[in-house]
C-alpha cells in the first residue's frame, strides 16, 4: 500500500486528538518490520495506536503478539511510560507527527517521510534516542545531536486557499503536477485528482492565470469535500487498491467501502496484513515446520500400517509357535541336515533359509 500523505496525517491528528491529549502512555511495543504499537490509557479506557513507518498511524482494534523489545523501545519505555501526553500535532504541515509527553516535555517525533524514523527529542531539542541513525545533507539524526526538521517550503491547504494564485511562482516552468505538489503539501493522489477536476493536463508546464484560478477553486472544493465526505477504501476484483479522504474521480466506477474516519479505514487495510507473518525468516521457519509436520504425518501413517502388518505377523507366529519350537530343537540336535531335508521335516512353517553355523533358519510368513 502507498505511503500516507501529509493531508491524511492532518486529518488523522484531528481524529486522535480528543483521546490522546491528556491520556497516559501505558505501554510501547515493537512489532518488527518498522512497526510499533503504543497503548494509551484515559478515563478507564485503553486504545492502541499502530505505527508502520511511512505507511500508517492509526487506532487499532487488533493486538498481535509483540517481538522482544529492542534497545530503542526499552529506551522509550524508560522515558515515556506512565507519563501524560500533553498534545499531539502535525509538524510543519509535513508528514511528521509529534507527541509532547510529560513534564520534561519529551517530543516523540514520528517521521513518515524519507526512510521513516521515530526520534525522541528532549526539552533542549537534543536527540536522546532514535530508531534509525541517519545522515542527510542538511541534518543528522543521531543521539546527542540537535534535532532539525526536514526542509519544507510548501503550504498547508488552508494557507494555499488564502494566498490564492500567488502560491505559484511566475518563473517556475515545471509540469503542473510538480508545481502544485511543491505549492501545497497534499500528496500525489489528491494533487492529480484536483488537476483532473480543473481540466488541466498534469504535464502542462505553462499554467495560465485561468488555470491557476481553476486550481485554487478546486482546492476550495476539496476542502469542503473533506468536511462533507467520508474516508473510503477502493476495491478492484475484491482486492484493496487504494484509500482516500474523499471521492477520487479515477476510482469513481470501483467498489468502495466508507468509514467514519481515516483511522478506521487504515485499520481496515492493515488489519489483514498484520494478521499474517511477513518477515521472511519467520515465514521460512513456518514453511520448514509445515514440511516437518507433513513428514511426521506420513511417518505416523507408515508406522500405523506397519503396526497392523506386524500385529498380523505376530498372530501367525503365535499360531505356529509349536512347530517353530520343534524345528529349533531339531536343529540343535542335527548339525548336518540340509535345507531340503529341513523343509520336508517341517512343511507347515515354510522354511526358506538355513544357517547351520549359527543354528538359525528363516521362515516365510503369508500376508
Amino acid at each position: 500500500m502507498r505511503d500516507i500523505s501529509a493531508i491524511e496525517i492532518n486529518v488523522l491528528v484531528k481524529e486522535l486528538n480528543p483521546f490522546i491529549t491528556k491520556s497516559r502512555i501505558k505501554k510501547i511495543y515493537f512489532l518488527g518490520e518498522d512497526s510499533f504499537r503504543i497503548a494509551f490509557y484515559k478515563e478507564n479506557k485503553t486504545i492502541h495506536l499502530y505505527i508502520k513507518l511511512l505507511k500508517t498511524i492509526n487506532e487499532t482494534k487488533f493486538s498481535e503478539t509483540a517481538d522482544e523489545p529492542n534497545n530503542f523501545v526499552m529506551g522509550l519505555r524508560k522515558r515515556l511510560e506512565n507519563r501524560i501526553v500533553n498534545s499531539i500535532s502535525q509538524i510543519n504541515y509535513d508528514r511528521i507527527l509529534q507527541f509532547s509527553v510529560g513534564k520534561e516535555k519529551y517530543l516523540l517525533t514520528i517521521e513518515m517521510l524519507g526512510k521513516g524514523n521515530i526520534i525522541l527529542v528532549n526539552e533542549t531539542n537534543n536527540i536522546e534516542i532514535c530508531y534509525k541513525s541517519l545522515d542527510f545533507s542538511d541534518r543528522t539524526i543521531r543521539p546527542n545531536n540537535i534535532y532539525i526538521l526536514p526542509k519544507n517550503d510548501s503550504h498547508s491547504l488552508e494557507e494555499a486557499i488564502a494566498l490564492g494564485t500567488s502560491i505559484f511562482s511566475i518563473e517556475d516552468t515545471e509540469k503542473a503536477v510538480s508545481r502544485l505538489s511543491k505549492s501545497v503539501n497534499l500528496g500525489p493522489l489528491y494533487v492529480e485528482d484536483i488537476l483532473k477536476r480543473a481540466n488541466i493536463d498534469p504535464k502542462n508546464n505553462s499554467l495560465s492565470e485561468k488555470d491557476k484560478q481553476a486550481i485554487i477553486n478546486q482546492l476550495k472544493l476539496f476542502s469542503e469535500r473533506l468536511k462533507n465526505e467520508k474516508p473510503r477504501v477502493y476495491f478492484e476484483n475484491g482486492k484493496v487498491i487504494n484509500y482516500s479522504l474523499c471521492e477520487i474521480l479515477k476510482y469513481s466506477g470501483l467498489e468502495k467501502k466508507e468509514f467514519e474516519g481515516i483511522s478506521e479505514a487504515l485499520d481496515y487495510i492493515y488489519f489483514s496484513e498484520r494478521s499474517y507473518i511477513k518477515d521472511d525468516s519467520k515465514q521460512q521457519k513456518i514453511n520448514e515446520l509445515k514440511i516437518n509436520i507433513s513428514k511426521q504425518e506420513h511417518l505416523a501413517v507408515s508406522l500405523f500400517e506397519d503396526s497392523k502388518k506386524y500385529s498380523k505377523i505376530g498372530k501367525i507366529l503365535m499360531e505356529r509357535m509349536y512347530q517353530i519350537n520343534e524345528a529349533i530343537n531339531f536343529l540343535n540336535e542335527n548339525k548336518r541336515i540340509t535345507l531340503e531335508e529341513f523343509k520336508r521335516k517341517f512343511p507347515e512353517i515354510k522354511i526358506t533359509k538355513l544357517d547351520l553355523k549359527n543354528k538359525t533358519f528363516t521362515i516365510e510368513i503369508d500376508d
